[in-house]
C-alpha cells in the first residue's frame, strides 16, 4: 500500500512537469515546509485534521498561544497513539505473514486501516480513503444476518457445586474449570446481540450526513481539576469539532485487531534458516 501511494505520487508529479515545470515544484516544497511547520499549531488545521498526532492536540488547545507543557504534552500523546497504531500493526503483521495475505475480513481491513492511519498528516476529506477497508469487511454479508444471542442465567445450586464457583473465587485457579451442561434459559434472559460492524458503519455514517442536516449535536467537555484546565468544547455537528468519525474506525481498527488474535493460525509459521543451513 505504501509503495502504490508513493508510485501514485511520483506519477502524478511527472505528468505535470511539462506543464508547470520542475521551478513551480520547488516553491511547493517550501511551501509544504512552512505549511508543516503551522500543522500543529493552527486552531484550523488541527480541527478538520483526522491524523492520530492531532487527536491529543485538540483536546490541550487554548485560544491564546498554548503553554509549553501543553504542547509536549500533545506531541508526547498524539506521537504515542501513533506508535502504538502502527507498531501494533507491524508487529501482527509480521508474526503472522501468512494469515496477512487474506484479500479480504478483519485481516485485511486491519492491515489497511493501519496503513491509513500510519500517514501522519491527513484532513476529514481523507476518512474516504477507509472506504476500501469497511467494504471488506462486508465481502459476506450473510454472517452479519445471523443473530448471536446472549443469555444471563443464574447457575443452580447442582451447577456450581459441580467445579465452576471454585474456578471463580477470588485466589490464584488451579485447573480449569469442567465443560458446563446445557442449562435451560428463557425467552426474557435471552438477548441478541448487536453487531459492532454494522453498528459502527451506521453510525459513521449518521455522524457524517444524518446528524448535520438534522441539527443534532452533542457536546463533550473535558476537565483536570486543581490545574485549572478545560477541554474546548467537542461536537458531531461541524468540521470544527471531535473527530467522532475517527474515533469510530479507532475502534474497528481494535476489534478488526482482535478478531485476528483470536484466530488460531492454520500452521506455525517457517522459522528463517541461517545461511548455509540445510535440510537434515
Amino acid at each position: 500500500m505504501c509503495a502504490a501511494m508513493l508510485a501514485g505520487g511520483v506519477t502524478l508529479a511527472l505528468m505535470t512537469l511539462p506543464f508547470v515545470g520542475w521551478r513551480n515544484w520547488l516553491d511547493w516544497f517550501q511551501i509544504g515546509r512552512d505549511a508543516a511547520g503551522m500543522y500543529s499549531t493552527d486552531i484550523n488545521w488541527v480541527h478538520v485534521s483526522r491524523d492520530l498526532l492531532n487527536i491529543p492536540r485538540r483536546w490541550l488547545w487554548v485560544p491564546e498561544p498554548a503553554d509549553e507543557w501543553r504542547a509536549w504534552w500533545g506531541a508526547m500523546l498524539g506521537w504515542g497513539l501513533w506508535l502504538a497504531v502502527v507498531g501494533s500493526t507491524v508487529s501482527l503483521a509480521l508474526l503472522r505473514r501468512r494469515q496477512a495475505q487474506a484479500a479480504t475480513g478483519p485481516v485485511a481491513a486491519f492491515l489497511l486501516l493501519g496503513a491509513w492511519m500510519s500517514c501522519y498528516h491527513f484532513m476529514y476529506y481523507e476518512i474516504l480513503l477507509t472506504a476500501l477497508p469497511v467494504l471488506l469487511l462486508f465481502t459476506e454479508p450473510r454472517r452479519y444476518l445471523e443473530p448471536i444471542l446472549l443469555a444471563v442465567v443464574p447457575f443452580g445450586r447442582t451447577v456450581a457445586q459441580g467445579g465452576p464457583s471454585a474456578y471463580f473465587e477470588p485466589t490464584l485457579p488451579q485447573n480449569y474449570p469442567p465443560p458446563l451442561e446445557a442449562f435451560p434459559a428463557g425467552p426474557t434472559s435471552v438477548a441478541v446481540l448487536n453487531r459492532l460492524v454494522p453498528s459502527l458503519l451506521v453510525l459513521l455514517l449518521a455522524i457524517e450526513h444524518l446528524f448535520p442536516a438534522l441539527n443534532v449535536f452533542v457536546t463533550v467537555k473535558a476537565g483536570v481539576p486543581g490545574i485549572g484546565y478545560t477541554s474546548p468544547d467537542g461536537t458531531i455537528s461541524t468540521l470544527l469539532s471531535t473527530p467522532w468519525d475517527a474515533y469510530c474506525l479507532l475502534v474497528l481498527w481494535l476489534w478488526c485487531g482482535w478478531q485476528w488474535v483470536r484466530e488460531r493460525p492454520s500452521q506455525p509459521e517457517a522459522p528463517a534458516r541461517e545461511p548455509g543451513s540445510g535440510p537434515r
